[in-house]
């Protein structure tokens, strides 16, 4: 076992010990959080159902994370006003995921679903802390490779507690697997408190800003125009991804007359790709840069609503249920490596932005994807998506230029 290893992670010696406890304790606390999302994240929108909701609380369920998102600018301000993000992170998770308790005892609807809006607002919080955290604790050169080991083991532990908690609810009940995954959630925050941070050097917090300004997201896009090319590149992007996805699953129900099992059998390719993954894209990552994950995983997104425009059998979804996968690891690793690298010591406000345009996209595309099925139907709804998607690799190749460029400007400005 330690031969195989150190034969899968050669570069895992060469890693000071300081790195490598914290790649311990975020791989541990990252397994026990999986065994809260396979449990829970999957069965909600379910669970709602049983318990009487109504189709707007569904709708509202779908987009309780993008709610969250639209605050990320204030949290990116908070995190980088702190010395230390780690206690952010721990009370944004203990919190979030205390709230997954009261919902084995809930038989209402309506609260049940506020509680998981809640959940998903209190998580978001911290996302720009967690992310720039990554920057303080793991070297540039390893960060994809570390990165991709400790979200495979997220996946795995994700992957098999949605298999086992699937067999659990239609077997025996919710209530007594959602207090095991939401202690699951408890530990796994309890555990991340063993991260070695080291402390921010104060006059880095001292020039952040003493009051919250919607205006820092001008002030960064007016300093830095390669973070203007890649936030308009992002949304449109990612406008066109979220655009279709409404339309994916009344097509596989409606038109291609999919069972139950078959469209349950998508997902089971989904997550594992997205997992198995992860790691390949980490080390091109660390080997090339983070664009090139950006741009494989804009390129992969786009291929799975033209599988759909020309799909006629099931297989052909089972291939984009896999892209889907391959496409989510690789943009994970290029956004979050991407906004570290341009963000420098502002990465928590980087990070803000590029969660608040989520936000915004996540709310208002999938509404506006919706209404278009009735107007231009599914295969128009498709095809709009694939060009808004591939549309969004225009701005991005600008990105690297325009960071060159000010990386000339800085060179001739301390000469």
């Amino acid at each position: 076992m330690f031969q195989l290893f150190s034969r899968l992670f050669p570069y895992y010696w060469k890693l000071d010990a300081d790195v490598r406890h914290n790649l311990w304790v975020d791989s541990l606390s990252a397994a026990f959080f999986g065994l809260l999302a396979g449990a829970v994240y999957p069965f909600v929108s379910i669970i709602a159902i049983r318990l009487g909701a109504t189709d707007q609380m569904i709708g509202l369920l779908s987009t309780a994370p993008f709610f969250g998102q639209m605050f990320a600018i204030y949290w990116g301000y908070r995190s980088a006003r702190s010395v230390r993000k780690v206690p952010i992170i721990f009370w944004s998770w203990l919190i979030s995921r205390l709230l997954i308790l009261p919902l084995a005892f809930t038989k209402s609807p309506i609260v049940f679903v506020i509680l998981v809006v809640f959940h998903n607002i209190i998580a978001t919080i911290a996302i720009p802390a967690y992310n720039g955290l990554l920057k303080k604790i793991y070297p540039d050169r390893y960060r994809g490779r570390l990165m991709g080991l400790v979200k495979f083991l997220l996946g795995l532990t994700h992957v098999s507690a949605t298999y086992l908690a699937g067999w659990w609810i239609d077997h025996l009940e919710f209530k007594s697997l959602f207090l095991l995954a939401g202690l699951a959630g408890v530990i796994s925050s309890m555990i991340f408190l063993s991260i070695d941070e080291k402390q921010r050097e104060s006059k880095v917090v001292e020039n952040q800003p003493r009051a919250f300004s919607i205006g820092k997201i001008f002030d960064i896009f007016s300093r830095d125009r390669a973070m203007v090319w890649c936030i308009l590149g992002f949304s449109i992007f990612g406008f066109g991804n979220l655009f279709a996805y409404p339309a994916y699953p009344i097509y596989q129900v409606k038109v291609l007359k999919l069972t139950s099992s078959q469209i349950a059998l998508l997902s089971i390719f989904n997550l594992p790709v997205w997992f198995l993954t992860y790691p390949l894209w980490g080390w091109v990552h660390d080997r090339t840069r983070s664009m090139v994950n950006i741009y494989i995983g804009i390129i992969l997104y786009g291929f799975t609503p033209l599988i759909y425009f020309f799909s006629k059998s099931y297989w052909m979804l089972i291939l984009a249920s896999c892209l889907q996968g391959a496409a989510g690891a690789s943009q994970d690793v290029g956004y979050i490596n991407q906004m570290i690298k341009m963000g420098g010591d502002d990465v928590d406000h980087y990070m803000g932005i590029y969660g608040t345009f989520l936000g915004i996209r996540g709310i208002l595309s999938p509404i506006l994807g919706s209404f278009m099925i009735s107007k231009i139907g599914y295969q128009g709804v498709f095809l709009l998506a694939a060009l808004m998607i591939f549309s969004g690799l225009i701005p991005m190749s600008k990105v690297e230029r325009k960071m060159d460029k000010i990386k000339v400007n800085d060179f001739t400005a301390k000469s």
